[in-house]
């Protein structure tokens, strides 16, 4: 859908940028014609910065998703609370001593 809305929106630019063109070419010293002229560029590279910059924030929501599934697949890696302390509690010398003697 925002493919075909850019589509439209640069169509008309043309379109429009056409019409003011050939007025310029009749009267190129018609001081308000140049100034539609000057806003219509100055919208399409405004808009043209939007979309940039709308993209470059979908790229960096990406790169974060992506970090964040990393970092939850290196916790889900990581013992818990309770089995770090069973190894602790089950680790040592007199544990072993113990566990010989069962």
């Amino acid at each position: 859908m925002k493919d075909l809305q850019a589509v439209k929106y640069y169509s008309a630019m043309e379109a429009a940028n056409e019409v003011v063109s050939q007025w310029l070419e009749a009267r190129p010293d018609n001081k308000e014609l140049n100034a539609v002229a000057d806003a219509l560029l100055q919208s399409v590279f405004y808009t043209n910065q939007l979309e940039m910059d709308y993209k470059s924030v979908g790229y960096a929501v990406k790169d974060a998703k992506r970090i964040a599934n990393q970092l939850r697949a290196e916790l889900d890696k990581k013992p818990s609370e309770a089995e770090v302390k069973f190894m602790q509690m089950t680790d040592g010398d007199e544990n072993d001593a113990i566990n010989a003697v069962l």
